[in-house]
């Protein structure tokens, strides 16, 4: 496609008398790894939310492939977030009475694919990351690292576009943080996805295209790393 598969246009957004976004302009390219950066506070998770539909902004425009979502209606923006756009948080948001392969075959499963197809794509996805003996545990018996390996695999399992990843390694030590970092980059080349990784650590920015810095909901234009 020609242009940006996201964008969006003087994105304004307030909670009750505070400031969240002022007038926030941005363009996201295919295939790239675009980082969100800024302290605590500044917007950039609220930022991310209205990119991704979750939220609507209180003034501006969103724009995916060329179809306005801020004027969708809530389940034309659900069905935009389930079919095209997976999404990794902070601390995995697995369903804790589900099995591994159950909480990665859920985003089919609820789109209305067969359950035998459902769980054939979760296992591929699990194996694809590293965790594919991992099908049968629950959540309360994963690693931290292995949960958020788990959490991309739910979010790659319906081939989205785009991943949205709020602060994914916020809750990982070093190392944990490094390989899945390595997980998604990976997949970035190997797939084409686009994704959209929200931090406050200069180390995990680092392994973006090009950053954005958001402080008290104005943002810097995006610059590339050389």
């Amino acid at each position: 496609m020609n242009g940006p598969i996201l964008a969006c246009r003087r994105l304004e957004k307030s909670f009750e008398q505070t400031p969240a976004l002022r007038g926030v302009d941005l363009d996201v390219r295919q295939g790239e790894i675009l980082a969100i950066t800024g302290p605590s506070g500044s917007g950039k998770s609220t930022l991310l939310h209205c990119l991704a539909g979750i939220q609507l902004p209180d003034g501006g425009e969103v724009t995916y492939q060329g179809t306005r979502i801020d004027q969708l209606g809530q389940r034309e923006r659900t069905l935009v977030r389930r079919r095209h756009f997976g999404f990794v948080f902070q601390f995995g948001s697995l369903v804790p009475d589900l099995t591994v392969a159950e909480n990665v075959a859920l985003p089919l499963l609820l789109d209305g694919t067969d359950r035998r197809s459902a769980f054939a794509s979760a296992g591929a996805w699990l194996d694809r990351i590293g965790v594919g003996d991992l099908v049968d545990r629950s959540p309360a018996e994963l690693s931290g690292g292995q949960r958020q390996r788990v959490a991309v695999a739910r979010a790659l399992v319906h081939e989205p576009s785009m991943v949205f990843a709020d602060e994914p390694t916020g809750a990982l030590d070093s190392l944990s943080s490094e390989a899945l970092l390595e997980v998604l980059v990976g997949l970035v080349d190997s797939t084409g996805l686009t994704l959209i990784l929200v931090t406050h650590d200069p180390r995990v920015a680092a392994y973006s295209m090009r950053e954005m810095t958001i402080r008290d909901g104005v943002s810097t234009s995006p610059t590339s790393r050389t």
